[in-house]
Order: structure tokens, then sequence, then C-alpha cells
């Protein structure tokens, strides 16, 4: 399962009403004994939303930060997918596919392409951007 940015900024934020939730989630996949996925752009962007003040009244510090991304590379299942030399191929079909793509939906797109390029079905997240892509079952676990 692929876990989107959306689900580590509701674990990550002490004024999400979803954080438990997300947390639970989160800590399920890290104990598990079932592969799980991140990508380096989804950490990135979750850098991004949690540190600028966007997101949070008060932005997360650097070191509880890295600190919340350090657990999460903790675990012995998860795997950081990369671009294969596939990626242009699908990127083509998936956006010849998709051509209305705007904004924040290219980062979808990416992490979509990633996913097919590693047969990676599932993803865990907060929007049904990732609908659009045959192949990709959007699972919302805080919404449960």
């Amino acid at each position: 399962m692929m876990v989107d940015t959306s689900i580590l900024v509701h674990a990550a934020n002490r004024q999400s009403t979803s954080r438990q939730a997300a947390r639970r989630f989160l800590e399920g996949l890290v104990t598990g004994e079932k592969p799980w996925f991140l990508s380096w752009p989804i950490q990135y962007e979750f850098l991004r939303a949690v540190s600028d003040g966007g997101v949070f009244y008060e932005p997360m510090r650097a070191e509880e930060v890295f600190a919340f991304l350090h657990e999460l590379r903790s675990s012995k299942m998860l795997r950081i997918l990369q671009e294969t030399p596939e990626h242009p191929k699908i990127l083509e079909e998936f956006f010849k596919a998709n051509p209305d793509i705007k904004g924040d939906a290219y980062r979808v797109l990416h992490t979509a392409c990633l996913m097919k390029e590693h047969g990676v079905t599932e993803v865990a997240s907060g929007t049904g951007e990732y609908r659009r892509f045959p192949g990709i079952t959007v699972f919302h676990p805080l919404a449960r």
C-alpha cells in the first residue's frame, strides 16, 4: 500500500481530529509484516506542508519533522519507490488519458505512475484524485 501525503499530515498534526486514526494506521504499517510504500516526493511534500505554516497553526520544527520521518523509515517493510525506465511510457499513457490534470494533481499523477511501475495497486489517501487512474484503489483509513 502506498501512503499519500495527506495521511502523513494528519498523523503529524496535533490539531487534526483524525490524528489518532492516522497514527494507528501508520503504526500498523510500520510494525506490520506486509510491504508498504512511500516516495521521496511524498516525503518532500510532507516536509513542505508541515514546516511552512500553511497546514499547522504552529509549524513543526525540523527536529520533529525528521524524527517523524525517521520513525516511518525505520520500518523493515517500507520501500521507497523511484522511477524505472518504464516511467516515461507510463507518464505519457496516464497524461493522455487525463489531459485535464492541473495544479497539485501533477503530484498525484507522479505517484500513480510510480505505483503502476512497481505493481502497487492500493493507496491510502484522503484525496479521490487517484481514482482517475485505472488499476488504483483508494483506501481512506481516516473515514472509517
